[in-house]
């Protein structure tokens, strides 16, 4: 386990009290070599692993933000992923912001709907 910054609380990452206001989320990093893209599709115990462990630290976070799981494999990009209600929420709130016209994947974990944008 690499562990997060020791001031970063339930996150991979310390965010600034002014940063959470645009970044209102629980950032969980993971570079795995034997992930897959196809492991988000069928989730294998890794995947699995990497958003049971985001959704837990965000259940715990004294900020109450939401998950961001950053993922990146042996044969994938560097992905940014988070349920889609989170999305949708955090585009309502930022009326500067329109949800995103890039290719995106959707994918379900525990009966929700995830996108995973590059």
């Amino acid at each position: 386990m690499s562990g997060g910054h020791k001031f970063a609380g339930e996150s991979d990452l310390v965010v600034s009290p002014s940063l959470q206001r645009v970044v209102p989320f629980c950032i969980e990093c993971k570079h795995h070599k034997s992930l897959r893209t196809s492991h988000l599709f069928h989730p294998t115990e890794l995947p699995k692993s990497f958003h049971a462990q985001v959704l837990k630290a965000c259940e715990r976070d004294p900020f109450k933000r939401r998950p961001l799981l950053v993922l990146r494999g042996g044969d994938m990009e560097t992905y940014a992923a988070l349920p889609s209600a989170a999305l949708l929420a955090w585009f309502a709130e930022e009326t500067n912001f329109d949800p995103p016209t890039i290719p995106m994947l959707l994918y379900e974990y525990k009966k929700e709907i995830w996108i995973a944008l590059p």
